[in-house]
């Protein structure tokens, strides 16, 4: 299990240094320098041992550990910007830098990370971002996710993709990366106990497992 005591100090866990000169798309001239920091007060994570973490996420990101921080630079075309440059990459040089997390269950810290889409629109359960607390993490809680049929948030009708492909994708990672709770599921759902199809998967996902049990 992760140590995921908030009373850790925070620590910067990941950095990216901005320069609009080396882009990869063309910057207008007055783009300035940027510095964004990814915090953290979990010892260990299993999304950060994987060289990711959810704050990297461009939407509904979130985490109850760590924190994200940007501090803005000058442009280009002041004297101090090479400086400035120079300067944030010799701070943090020793600081990785994270990716986005693959979408798939993991356990950090006190929490359950459940990236799947329209998950989040349960109003039932109390998520905070893409997470649900541990105590939460009940056969009636996996249950109500995987029965779960999510309405647009305007107009009618059910969002069908998460019936035919999130909850297939979440059941073949509780298989993997919470067994337990997989024999709970399939000892009240047996006909869900079925090998895992991984059509359509980036072979880099088939089988990875991130579950931090």
């Amino acid at each position: 299990m992760n140590k995921g005591s908030t009373n850790q100090p925070e620590k910067p866990v990941s950095r990216n240094v901005f320069d609009p000169r080396h882009a990869l798309f063309k910057q207008p001239r007055n783009a300035r320098a940027q510095c964004t920091t990814i915090w953290c007060k979990l010892e260990s994570c299993v999304l950060r041992d994987a060289g990711s973490c959810s704050l990297c996420v461009l939407f509904g990101s979130s985490c109850p550990y760590g924190r994200l921080s940007r501090e803005v630079g000058p442009t280009p075309r002041a004297q101090k910007f090479s400086t400035w440059i120079r300067e944030r990459k010799e701070a943090y040089k020793d600081t990785p830098l994270l990716g986005c997390p693959a979408s798939r269950l993991a356990f950090i810290g006190e929490w359950v990370y459940l990236p799947y889409a329209h998950m989040d629109m349960k109003k039932s359960l109390e998520f905070t971002g893409k997470m649900l607390r541990k105590e939460e993490w009940t056969i009636g809680t996996v249950l109500q996710l995987i029965d779960f049929r999510p309405q647009p948030l305007f107009g009618y009708g059910e969002i069908a993709s998460y019936q035919q492909k999130h909850v297939p994708l979440f059941l073949s990672h509780l298989r993997e990366v919470d067994p337990v709770m997989w024999t709970q599921v399939v000892a009240s759902r047996p006909e869900l106990n079925t090998q895992p199809d991984y059509v359509g998967l980036p072979t880099g996902l088939r089988g990875r497992t991130f579950g931090g049990v």
